[in-house]
């Protein structure tokens, strides 16, 4: 069975998360309603983290603190006895939060950024369990009104607007004071009945298009405008600022652009990003597999979504090196070393992947390996003993040309297209055939189960 192997924020997931701390990011959560109960509105904050790096994880994790904070909003109970983790560390936060999370990467085929908001919001609110009678939704209705021209947009709010109002969308829309107008009184009037500051959280803007990021942020800037809403823009703003760029051409200070719309920047310290994808923690080993497996992880600044995509991948292949083989040397080299290799070089570097394991060029592995002392070392000792017969602990003294040579011959086996060529065969004649390797899944990464 192949699925996707990356958590999605569901409430389950962020329960887990938050009683287990599995991010290290508990503390972090702590102080950024801290940060959002002292703001003195309208202000807007920029939550700044690589693509991957969990963004999405923290800020679904915080709306649901601040709905669980909220004495007006009925939270789920086993959902409320997991975000006591942090919220037993907020008893001294007044503010009532009305939180909503808008991704805007999902709507960004609308015409209209802001209209996709608030029919959004609308569709949340009414799932929404409050304790009180709450007037929002026809007052988000009225916003709508004002906001969208439903020729412009694929999102299905007609029935709903027509529900709430029999106002002319269409001179609504065209009506900016009208529409700032009545987000004010979303925001002064309904909201106050059960919050004191309505916090938006805008996600994935980076993946959107341009032309939608850059009209979105510009209406949010121009429209709230009120002391009761809180701006959070959840993005990673290199990739913003290359989106912009893009727009408004290479010699475009994007940068400086974005900074405009934002009160503060605050920068999402990165996790351990191995443990939260996959659950364990990179831990000392004495198979060679692990060490380079190990080396190449640290040797990186992996994502968690980098690290949840490429787990699968080196568990298959660890597991392949505990399978039948004739026990050769060359077979623990080709299972210990190349393989770990093979997964990182395919995912980060296509073209020279497709170069190794189509025999296009024999020494390229060897030039990427070489720079792992695990791959060094492990080759010395078996070249060590493969010229004298003695096992040796010590580093052996093996030369670079030695190892080159070697790890070239392994390569003309097993990737060469001219299987029955000459090469083939005196490569073959210096390292002999390890039985039980099949070179065709050193090609593909597609490794056997185990029988």
């Amino acid at each position: 069975m192949v699925k996707r192997v990356e958590k999605a924020p569901t409430h389950g997931a962020i329960a887990e998360s938050i009683l287990l701390n599995t991010a290290s990011r508990n503390d972090d959560l702590i102080a950024l309603v801290k940060i959002l109960d002292s703001i003195e509105g309208p202000y807007s904050v920029l939550l700044d983290a690589p693509w991957g790096d969990g963004k999405t994880f923290f800020v679904k994790s915080l709306e649901e603190v601040l709905k669980d904070i909220n004495p007006n909003i009925a939270t789920n109970a086993t959902m409320s006895d997991s975000l006591k983790k942090v919220t037993s560390s907020l008893q001294s936060v007044e503010t009532p939060f009305l939180p909503f999370y808008f991704n805007a990467w999902k709507y960004d085929f609308a015409e209209d950024p802001i209209s996709a908001l608030f029919a959004n919001m609308a569709i949340e609110f009414n799932k929404i369990s409050f304790r009180k009678s709450y007037s929002a939704r026809s007052c988000i209705a009225s916003v709508i009104d004002a906001s969208l021209a439903v020729a412009s947009t694929r999102l299905k709010v007609a029935d709903m607007t027509k529900t709430f109002s029999g106002e002319s969308l269409i001179e609504a829309y065209e009506k900016h004071t009208l529409l700032r107008e009545r987000i004010n009184a979303l925001a002064e009037e309904s909201i106050l009945e059960v919050a004191n500051k309505l916090v938006i959280i805008i996600d994935e803007l980076d993946r959107c298009r341009p032309d939608f990021s850059i009209r979105l942020l510009e209406q949010t800037k121009s429209l709230f405008q009120n002391e009761n809403i809180i701006i959070i823009i959840s993005t990673d703003s290199l990739q913003l600022a290359h989106a912009t760029a893009g727009s408004y051409g290479p010699k475009f200070d994007s940068q400086h652009f974005i900074e405009r719309f934002f009160d503060q920047r605050l920068t999402l310290m990165p996790s351990n990003a191995y443990k939260v994808a996959t659950g364990e923690t990179i831990h000392d080993s004495f198979h060679n597999y692990d060490l380079l497996k190990n080396e190449l992880i640290e040797s990186r600044k992996l994502t968690i979504r980098d690290c949840a995509r490429i787990y699968e991948k080196l568990a298959a292949g660890r597991a392949y090196c505990d399978m039948h083989d004739d026990g050769s040397l060359v077979a623990a080299i080709i299972k210990c070393l190349f393989i770990p290799l093979l997964i990182f070089i395919e995912r980060e570097d296509t073209e020279l992947f497709r170069a190794i394991t189509r025999g296009t060029n024999f020494d390229a592995l060897y030039e990427y390996g070489s720079h792992y002392s695990t791959f060094t070392n492990f080759l010395n000792k078996n070249l060590h003993f493969i010229k004298t017969g003695q096992r040796q602990n010590e580093t052996a003294e093996v030369t670079e040309e030695e190892r080159k040579d070697y790890i070239r011959d392994i390569c003309i086996w097993l990737f060469s297209s001219n299987r029955n060529g000459r090469e083939c065969n005196d490569a073959y004649s210096r390292i002999g055939m390890p039985r039980g390797i099949d070179p065709g899944i050193l090609a593909t990464l597609r490794f056997p189960l185990r029988s």
